[in-house]
């Protein structure tokens, strides 16, 4: 009895408690869908804000949408809200934002504030995608496009399409996981206006919170290999001169073991368990050019995988959060001097692919 008088309580306070916000009607306010920040100098930034509008085209009663963009100067990113409301003549809701892009020359000077600001917002989901743009992020932002006349939706769908497959997780759950952790570092899309269409370049690597550099889009699949397990994603490996096979991945499973965590020079072991099938190629293949075929393929992803590696430590980033492994297997961890241990590190990858399919077989 004491439950449901309980449950009861709860339910007449719920009218009370909506009752506080005041109600907010669609045609009375304007939805922030992406927002874009460009290095504006001395500590200043160029705001672009896009938000959707609707409207019916003629007699036809359909439905015509286009977005409506608009940018101001502001101080360290901490007055565009109210900077932005004074050239909307309707205000300004955030609560649907998809994107946030950062122009490149503002991503190398750190992007710590303008994360944390978001980050402090009640209103903004922590699933918001954020993306480096090579260029600016204001003209990316009024562009138009052959894709979807609304570049929020059309970026919001780009990154989270390739997510899906070729491209790592990534969010600004993940960004801030990355900052605020030890033996770490963020990472992002990088983004490329071409003529009409927006492409993903590439991965933007930070130490800390400051672009230092970027992966290629062609090598994501070799760091998502290394970065997580992941179900779907295709890739190519070279057979004969100018010919190359393309598989496709149906699962992928990586596990890091760590040895002599505390020396000055550890060494670290990643397996990988891949499974996939043949998607294009028009080589028949006897059961040995499989066994060749697979070999290959694993000693080709081994290579990529390690040169990948040796890349990020010269870089001196940590965007597959070696140190944090290396931490769960060690009692005296020293956050202070780990990136000078990092890049005494030792790796080995160890691949097992299993070919599922292979079309055709002599």
């Amino acid at each position: 009895m004491a439950k449901v008088k309980a449950a009861l309580a709860i339910l007449m306070l719920i009218p009370v408690l909506a009752a506080c916000e005041e109600p907010k009607v669609i045609d009375d306010i304007k939805l922030a869908e992406a927002i874009g920040y460009d290095y504006a100098g001395q500590d200043k930034v160029y705001g672009t804000v896009a938000t959707p509008v609707y409207a019916q085209t003629g007699g036809s009663g359909q439905v015509q949408s286009m977005i409506d963009s608009f940018s101001v100067i502001v101080s360290k990113g901490v007055q565009d809200r109210s900077l932005l409301d004074s050239e909307s003549e309707y205000p300004l809701e955030i609560g649907k934002l998809l994107v946030v892009l950062y122009g490149k020359d503002l991503a190398k000077r750190g992007l710590y504030k303008y994360a944390d600001l978001l980050n402090r917002n009640p209103d903004i989901g922590r699933a918001l995608n954020l993306a480096i743009v090579d260029g600016s992020a204001g003209d990316m932002l009024k562009g138009q496009y052959r894709s979807d006349p609304l570049v929020s939706i059309y970026l919001s769908n780009l990154i989270r399409n390739n997510i899906k497959r070729n491209f790592p997780s990534n969010d600004l759950h993940d960004f801030l996981y990355s900052y605020y952790g030890k033996g770490m570092d963020p990472f992002m899309p990088l983004l490329e206006r071409k003529g009409d269409h927006i492409k993903i370049k590439g991965i933007a690597l930070f130490k800390g919170d400051r672009y230092v550099d970027y992966i290629p889009f062609g090598k994501a699949m070799i760091f998502k290999m290394l970065f997580e397990s992941f179900r779907s994603g295709s890739f190519a490996i070279p057979w004969k001169k100018k010919e190359y096979i393309t598989f496709e991945n149906i699962g992928s499973k990586v596990k890091y073991h760590v040895k002599n965590a505390d020396s000055p020079a550890p060494l670290i072991r990643v397996d990988i368990h891949m499974q996939g099938y043949l998607r294009e190629t028009a080589v028949h293949f006897t059961p040995q050019k499989m066994r060749i075929l697979k070999k290959k393929m694993e000693q080709t992803l081994e290579k990529e995988g390690l040169k990948m590696i040796r890349q990020l430590q010269t870089l001196d980033v940590d965007p597959l959060r070696i140190g944090n492994y290396v931490h769960s297997y060690s009692r005296h961890w020293d956050p202070n001097d780990w990136r000078d241990r990092y890049k005494n590190c030792r790796f080995e990858i160890h691949i097992d692919f299993n070919l599922a399919h292979a079309g055709l077989v002599e």
